[in-house]
């Protein structure tokens, strides 16, 4: 069967000198859980700044039917033109300008850590100043290097924590074992690593892995040591991904891919879209997130030390369309009151 569209009017006010005013069109995922009520007055949002209250209306259509985006294909998709405008125009036809390309998927690169190794010892001044040059000196300084500058540049998997699976860091570390590899951590002078096991999604399935990571001085864009895992979906339960209408048909694809740091900003449902600024006109896709199925297919969720909510993509690097209970189009715009 084939998505449902609810289309409802949407009345923001405020205590600033203005009334915006808005349209949302939810665009009803397939098996989706949270139907919207029909003629139901429904208070979406906790008030603050902006007290945000809907109306779904009863103008229904039906929607092609969601791709399957468990196996995408690596190949442009093709996107249909936008039909004959309907009597009761529900949205307006998304119009993208280039060819969606299909994320890369996370593949770690088989590096030559030994001649790595060497390379960075020439160039470390830290190493060079050091009268102790002992295999354990040189293992201590090169993993703290990796972990702190160079992971993601190698291909490793670094979360915004700053942690590694113990598994991928071997590949560098091929003469090492899972026991000696966790006992020169557990022995560095300088304590700088830490060991911890937590879940990952490994063969379709939860299980708890190692990970290893540096405790401080990280330089890779979107890792910090302030950052902060999130385990407990129950205190998540639903999110909300937004951003501009032309990202819809890639996300329908694909599903919500991560950006420039390999992360995925999101917002908890009961805070507000918009703090101290309301745009003049503006349009919006807000997809609803739930966390715990998400969790289960390798999500990962984090706070920062400002309190935003982040989230990591699984092993392709995006939330999954079947992790989201339905998408809404809000459309926002601005009145002044005299």
């Amino acid at each position: 069967m084939g998505a449902m569209v609810a289309h409802s009017e949407v009345r923001h006010r405020t205590m600033m000198s203005s009334k915006p005013t808005g349209t949302y069109s939810a665009l009803k995922l397939p098996n989706s859980e949270s139907r919207l009520p029909s003629g139901q007055s429904v208070k979406l949002f906790r008030p603050g700044i902006i007290g945000l209250r809907k109306r779904v209306e009863n103008t229904q259509q039906d929607l092609p039917t969601t791709p399957d985006v468990s196996a995408p294909s690596t190949s442009a998709p093709n996107i249909p033109k936008p039909q004959a405008k309907p009597q009761t125009p529900v949205m307006s036809p998304v119009v993208v300008p280039t060819p969606l390309q299909h994320p890369p998927k996370r593949v770690v690169t088989e590096v030559d850590g030994a001649k790595v190794t060497q390379e960075f010892l020439r160039t470390s001044t830290e190493y060079q100043l050091s009268t102790d040059k002992s295999p354990e000196t040189v293992f201590t300084l090169t993993l703290a290097w990796l972990l702190r500058h160079a992971a993601r540049d190698y291909g490793y998997r670094i979360v915004p924590d700053g942690s590694v699976r113990v598994s991928d860091v071997l590949r560098f570390f091929k003469k090492e074992t899972l026991q000696s590899f966790s006992e020169r951590c557990l022995a560095d002078p300088g304590r700088r690593f830490e060991l911890i096991s937590l879940p990952d999604l490994v063969d379709g399935r939860l299980r708890d892995v190692w990970w290893v990571k540096a405790k401080r001085l990280h330089t890779i864009p979107g890792v910090s040591s302030a950052n902060k895992r999130i385990l407990n979906m129950g205190k998540l339960q639903t999110l909300v991904y937004r951003t501009t209408m032309e990202k819809w048909p890639y996300i329908q694809k694909y599903g919500i891919p991560e950006g420039p740091e390999h992360t995925i900003p999101l917002l908890q449902r009961r805070k507000n879209f918009f703090t101290n600024h309301i745009p003049e006109h503006k349009k919006y896709l807000c997809v609803t997130i739930d966390s715990e199925r998400a969790a289960r297919m390798g999500v990962m969720f984090f706070h920062t030390n400002q309190a935003d909510l982040l989230a990591v993509g699984n092993r392709d690097g995006v939330i999954p369309l079947a992790a989201c209970r339905s998408v809404v189009e809000m459309e926002v715009s601005k009145e002044k009151l005299r």
